[in-house]
């Protein structure tokens, strides 16, 4: 049975960080102000430690959270986890969410056609928000 389930099933994994691409990059104690990601379920699954009001250190990993969807296929396991980037709201803090937004809605990535150099080659598309 756990042979056949991996056999059918698609999982995206995303990690949610501090926003590295910001030139006013984290350099001092931050507090997320507000902090709101999606409802865990049988298809999604979010790890996080972050609440609002929590303070954010520069000299840990940036990452605030990572996002598991879990699906049958790659359409739908993409339209899932455009669902989920579009539920999370980060308030106080600089993140990554509008460049991993704009990773999902982007054709080449959508359709596969990427290899290890897609953010050197897309970067200034994907940067624009």
């Amino acid at each position: 049975m756990g042979k056949e389930l991996l056999k059918k099933s698609l999982a995206i994994v995303i990690n949610e960080n501090i926003n590295i691409y910001n030139i006013n990059f984290i350099k001092f104690l931050s507090i997320i102000k507000y902090v709101k990601f999606p409802v865990n379920n049988r298809d999604i699954k979010v790890h996080t430690f972050v609440h609002s009001y929590l303070p954010i250190s520069p000299y840990y990993d940036s990452m605030i959270a990572k996002i598991v969807v879990h699906k049958k296929d790659r359409s739908s396991a993409l339209k899932t986890m455009q669902f989920c980037l579009n539920s999370i709201s980060v308030k106080g803090i600089s993140t990554s969410l509008k460049i991993q937004r704009n990773i999902f809605t982007n054709n080449n990535f959508i359709f596969g056609v990427y290899n290890c150099d897609f953010l050197n080659i897309h970067l200034n598309t994907l940067l624009k928000y």
